[in-house]
């Protein structure tokens, strides 16, 4: 669809939107307007949603490359995937390099978060925000136990929990809203621009029950929640 009908469609979903407010004279000529719109350029009336939006572009973004991907970065990527309207990849880039005259295959992993530009950019807010989080819980209160993987694990788990409990809440003030929107279209994306790709396990691979306990503990005292800012925006806040 051209920008120029795409224009023209927009302007006949206001005049159909004056059918809630107006006065009986201004919905008549609104309506005349916008039937006339419609006719000059071909367009179906009876199709259009007055409140429908247009379709915006899907996209891409490649959060992080490194030679390896850490705990923390795996399991802040799945809440946002699970959370915040993106879908994740975890992806290898195999590269190869001359070492003293000789071939060497070297991988670069990266995080590629897609979706729709605003909610890539909040999902990769609340993604350096949990990495930097899920670090310092590790750092500073994991006591005696020693299992990395596990103790995030259950702070992941943690975290997801606390995160359902508040899916299921209607939110009529500030609060965070959870929903997943736009995830065939994602999908489609994902297979158009990545082809086929593989399950990765992130299950811990021994029991240390302990840990994962301790992490899921520390998990849900963790806050995630939005507020509104001086400028009357929505501000996510996290703590």
């Amino acid at each position: 669809m051209s920008a120029d009908r795409d224009k023209v469609l927009d302007k006949i979903k206001k005049l159909l939107r004056m059918k809630r407010g107006g006065t009986p004279d201004e919905v008549r000529t609104a309506l005349g307007l916008a039937a006339e719109l419609a006719r000059k350029h071909g367009i179906d009336i009876d199709g259009v949603d007055p409140d429908a939006e247009a379709a915006q572009p899907l996209g891409h973004i490649d959060a992080m490359t490194a030679a390896r991907v850490q705990w923390e970065c795996k399991y802040a990527g799945l809440i946002c995937q699970q959370f915040f309207n993106v879908t994740l990849l975890l992806r290898n880039k195999r590269k190869v390099t001359l070492r003293d005259g000789w071939p060497r295959t070297a991988s670069d992993y990266m995080i590629t978060f897609i979706g729709l530009d605003r909610d890539i950019q909040i999902a990769l807010y609340v993604y350096h925000f949990l990495v930097r989080h899920l670090r310092w819980s590790w750092n500073t209160g994991r006591g005696r136990y020693r299992n990395r993987q596990a103790f995030l694990y259950g702070m992941y788990v943690g975290l997801c929990t606390k995160l359902n409990e508040q899916r299921v809440q209607q939110v009529n003030e500030a609060g965070l809203i959870l929903l997943d929107r736009l995830f065939a279209r994602r999908e489609d994306y994902r297979q158009a621009h990545f082809g086929k790709l593989r399950n990765h396990d992130t299950k811990p691979d021994t029991d240390a029950n302990a840990a994962k306990y301790a992490g899921y503990l520390a998990g849900r005292q963790t806050e995630i929640r939005t507020g509104l800012g001086s400028s009357g925006q929505a501000t996510l806040l996290l703590t």
